[in-house]
């Protein structure tokens, strides 16, 4: 009897026998007569479910070998996906690029599923409530024994009605970010962003009336924006000239991903991710064709 020298969950090995785990159920979609969107969706489960089948064979590594054999699958997920997908729905430019913003950071947040940091722990993000409620305390305390009036109310009645008043206008902030954990009990916030385009205006105040609630929540939260792209616009310039979230670009990016999850993502990158050999042959032909040459958003 033989021993495989083959080590867990290897490239190459891992991307053939994802094909033909598939090849069955992704051939019956393509001929059926359904819709391309609703062929689509029939794709993105099938492909999901051969994850899910895979993920559950990590458990059998060592703990030590789980974060690198997670991010090999990932990608290879993506490899699969993006060309699964291509055969029944051919992408177009606006499906591709914002497909690729989310398989990105499903493939960093690999990384904190896996995480070897024993010092950092995921936490629930607060809710703005929870932040107004942090700021009328504050205001409690400051204005506690003033027992002034003006008109018949107490000015520290006045003052926590005027602060509903200023969420109100303002609206209920979503504090749902990518990841959210402490290490050290100090809080951490980090938003993922493929790139920086000529439309970021309304992501850009969000970014910033967030990260704004997040420091009124806890003055020393940590807030990281992660961006894949090297090169951005000057909407990305404004949050870094700004100096309330730390922005990477690039290898920083994934540089910030190693120090707080011990899980080599910069090294493993550029071992693992090779597009062009990946990808179907056609498929990335296809993407190279176009009139926005596509592959550029595979610049990871």
């Amino acid at each position: 009897m033989t021993t495989s020298t083959t080590p867990p969950f290897e490239k190459q090995s891992l991307l053939r026998e994802f094909r033909t785990s598939i090849a069955k159920d992704l051939d019956a979609i393509c001929a059926s007569r359904k819709s391309d969107e609703d062929k689509a969706k029939e794709v993105n489960a099938l492909i999901n479910s051969g994850l899910v089948s895979f993920k559950n064979q990590l458990l059998s590594l060592n703990i030590l070998e789980r974060g690198t054999a997670a991010l090999t699958l990932q990608y290879c997920y993506t490899v699969i996906a993006l060309e699964s997908r291509h055969k029944v729905w051919p992408y177009e430019y606006m499906a591709f690029s914002r497909r690729i913003g989310e398989m990105w950071e499903d493939f960093c947040s690999v990384a904190w599923e896996f995480s070897l940091n024993e010092n950092m722990q995921r936490i629930h993000p607060p809710s703005f409530s929870d932040i107004k409620g942090v700021i009328k305390e504050r205001l409690v305390d400051v204005l506690g024994g003033l027992d002034k009036t003006l008109e018949g109310e107490s000015l520290q009645a006045q003052a926590l009605s005027d602060v509903d008043m200023l969420c109100d206008l303002v609206g209920d902030i979503n504090m749902r970010e990518d990841q959210v954990f402490q290490v050290f009990d100090v809080p951490h916030v980090v938003d993922f962003k493929s790139g920086f385009g000529s439309n970021e205006k309304g992501n850009t105040l969000r970014l910033e009336a967030v990260g704004r609630a997040y420091r009124a929540w806890n003055k020393d939260t940590k807030l990281w924006l992660l961006v894949r792209q090297e090169v951005n616009n000057n909407y990305l310039d404004t949050l870094r000239k700004g100096g309330l979230w730390e922005v990477y670009t690039g290898l920083e990016a994934y540089k910030k991903i190693d120090q707080v999850t011990d899980i080599p993502v910069s090294k493993m990158k550029s071992s693992l991710i090779d597009w062009e050999n990946d990808l179907n042959s056609e498929f990335y032909a296809f993407l190279k064709k176009q009139r926005k040459d596509l592959t550029e958003y595979l610049i990871w």
